[in-house]
């Protein structure tokens, strides 16, 4: 997985600190109330543990949860998952059945990008925008590399870069278009199956 771009995460941050001051002061008053002589001890590492430990369930599970969304803490979209369909390609105008699996957590991303039934090549995004789109589209902007397998693909496909942008709807349904270092184009559309 990788980082991301996406709109404003300081106001996520800004409560994930408050909230760790929060909980570091409950722990240095809970450690002085026990008689502890050494309560600075704990203060400044119980603040750098609690903010850790938020952070790593934001990004894992809370930025997801629908009520911190209502109240402003995160507009990051969640668009992780597996897509079908198809893509139609400026090279001999071919139609191919792909899949687009999407592994999201608040902070990182990796998107794959398969060739269905006979595996010619798979894609791998190295970095990526996600942004919402109006009031509940998601705009997803990546860069690949493609590998192909030899042996399976044609004689003249070689790996290459390219690039993707996609919108995706609250129901799943994925359209957009995607250019490559091989001169090559396409459409893309598909639709949530997991």
């Amino acid at each position: 997985m990788h980082a991301y771009a996406t709109d404003s995460r300081a106001q996520a941050y800004a409560y994930l600190t408050v909230l760790a001051v929060v909980i570091a002061v409950t722990m240095n008053a809970v450690v002085v109330s026990t008689g502890f002589s050494y309560g600075w001890l704990i203060s400044s590492p119980s603040l750098g543990a609690a903010f850790i430990g938020l952070l790593k369930i934001f990004d894992i599970w809370a930025w997801r949860w629908k009520w911190l969304r209502k109240i402003g803490v995160t507009t990051t979209p969640a668009v992780d998952g597996i897509y079908e369909g198809t893509i139609r390609s400026t090279y001999a105008d071919t139609v191919v059945d792909v899949r687009l699996i999407i592994d999201q957590r608040w902070l990182r991303v990796l998107i794959r990008f398969e060739v269905m039934g006979a595996t010619t090549s798979t894609s791998r995004s190295s970095s990526a925008a996600i942004h919402e789109e109006g009031h509940h589209d998601a705009r997803l902007t990546y860069t690949y590399s493609n590998q192909v397998r030899p042996g399976f693909a044609e004689g003249d496909m070689h790996d290459h870069d390219g690039a993707a942008e996609i919108t995706i709807t609250p129901e799943g349904e994925v359209s957009g278009r995607y250019f490559n270092a091989r001169g090559r184009q396409g459409v893309i559309l598909l639709k949530r199956t997991e």
